[in-house]
């Protein structure tokens, strides 16, 4: 079973390069996740200093020594008019598609759940691409529910299969 835990140093040539498979998952998507040059160079510093940060979290996965998944949690604050102003945001969550179906995905929101309670934190949220019909039945099946629905309208591209 694979070992969840706080992301270290020396995990982030895997997280980066399983960040990189979500990117491109996406870019294969729809042409507006369109990646610039090299963008895990960016994105590792990126991830860094999200590692740095007292209000984020990076948890990984590792099964047999090798990073096999990886999520990322910040703290989120809403504007003051609301009674709830903080909760939990799920940043990013990716497993490696040889290690899909044995609750490695569950447990890394847990894992950044129960970072969040321990804050005081009660109300979560996480994103996905709307066409991203694994993502939908998983945040569904762990207790998220929709919210909000973002709109976009690109001029200059389409969505694959719209």
């Amino acid at each position: 079973m694979a070992e969840i835990r706080p992301a270290r140093t020396g995990d982030v040539d895997a997280v980066v390069g399983l960040w990189l498979q979500l990117a491109k998952t996406h870019e294969r998507l729809d042409e507006r996740f369109k990646l610039v040059e090299k963008p895990e160079v960016i994105w590792r510093n990126h991830i860094l200093s999200v590692m740095e940060n007292p209000d984020c979290r990076v948890v990984v996965a590792v099964e047999d020594g090798v990073v096999v998944g990886f999520a990322n949690g910040s703290v989120g604050k809403r504007p003051p008019f609301f009674a709830e102003r903080i909760h939990g945001d799920i940043n990013d969550l990716y497993v490696d598609e040889s290690h899909r179906r044995r609750g490695i995905g569950t447990r890394l929101v847990e894992s950044l759940l129960q970072w969040f309670r321990a804050r005081g934190i009660t109300s979560y949220q996480a994103q996905f691409y709307t066409r991203n019909k694994a993502a939908k039945a998983f945040w569904s099946r762990i207790g998220f529910q929709g919210s909000m629905h973002k709109v976009v309208r690109h001029e200059h591209c389409s969505p694959k299969g719209a």
